[in-house]
């Protein structure tokens, strides 16, 4: 006379779409594999001791603060505030992409904010982030 678990016990530990492989093949549907919840950098003061202590460097679209941690893992936030995107969608859009983009590419074992400096035109938009992140994080 066992009780019936309630609906709410069982919860995945990440969206299906974030479950493909770390830089695999990618998602369900042939969509790119995104970066996993787990390789985010999630809390506030996380991605503050980033900005305070991390080294940065500068591309035509995107900026990135780099700080080596002892997890033995990347760890990535992604930034674009107001002031490059006045919409949310477009913000989001932005966030999205990158986050694809960071999935596909070797990251060093280091805590990392990517923040967009200006958004290019939505046609170039994966594009023109992946040659900044290229000079970055090579092969």
């Amino acid at each position: 006379a066992g009780r019936a678990p309630s609906p709410t016990a069982f919860v995945p530990a990440c969206h299906p779409r974030e479950a493909a492989a770390f830089g695999g093949a990618g998602g369900p549907k042939g969509e790119p594999a995104l970066l996993p919840r787990s390789l985010r950098l999630a809390a506030k003061r996380q991605v503050a001791l980033v900005y305070q202590r991390g080294v940065r460097k500068n591309g035509s679209f995107l900026s990135l603060r780099l700080l080596p941690n002892r997890q033995q893992r990347a760890r990535a936030a992604v930034v674009v505030s107001k002031s490059v995107a006045k919409k949310a969608t477009d913000r989001n859009r932005a966030k999205r992409v990158l986050r694809a983009l960071l999935a596909q590419v070797k990251l060093p074992a280091a805590d990392m904010v990517v923040s967009v400096r200006r958004l290019p035109p939505p046609a170039e938009l994966s594009r023109r982030f992946q040659e900044d992140l290229a000079q970055w994080f090579p092969g």
